[in-house]
């Protein structure tokens, strides 16, 4: 995370990640909270065994993290950019009430997934930033100009979302 704070070429921003690197310090890390993640936790990651038992797959995104970082990445669907899931739609709600039949979840925890949101947007907009420092090619397929369009747009809302938060507390 604070990799990621430091190579993000814009200023503001950068304060923007040192803010959020500094608050996520400041979170629980017992192992009630934290331990061995997913990290892309969406369907696409899911196969069933034997028709209804979920077994998710394509762990090169798997870390040691807040067990809260992957509600908060499986639930992005249902937030703005760089903010946490809204916790009063059916949906969430229910995905929660589901995850703690499975794992006892504190409301101290669910408190905490605006800022997971913050420091997975800092992440992502990094590693995109490094992604799109290779310009476009016009010997590129059409395919790969248009991803790189795509990238660009997402980096644009990160940064208008991760700018956001020096308006706002944290």
């Amino acid at each position: 995370m604070e990799e990621a704070a430091r190579v993000v070429s814009d200023r503001e921003l950068r304060e923007v990640g040192k803010v959020i690197v500094a608050s996520l310090a400041e979170l629980p890390s017992s192992r009630t909270v934290v331990g061995v993640v997913h990290g892309d936790p969406e369907l696409d990651n899911v196969v069933w065994v034997a028709g209804d038992t979920p077994v998710l797959v394509d762990l090169d995104e798997a870390s040691w993290s807040w067990f809260a970082a992957d509600i908060c990445f499986a639930l992005r669907d249902f937030a703005k950019p760089a903010a946490g899931p809204d916790l009063d739609l059916r949906a969430v709600a229910s995905f929660i009430a589901g995850y703690r039949e499975c794992r006892p979840l504190e409301d101290a925890e669910l408190a905490a997934l605006s800022l997971l949101a913050r420091g997975h947007a800092l992440i992502t907009f990094a590693r995109l930033q490094t992604v799109l420092s290779e310009p476009v090619s016009s010997d590129w397929p059409d395919w790969a100009r248009a991803l790189w369009t795509r990238l660009d747009g997402e980096v644009g809302k990160l940064r208008r979302a991760l700018a956001a938060v020096t308006r706002h507390a944290l």
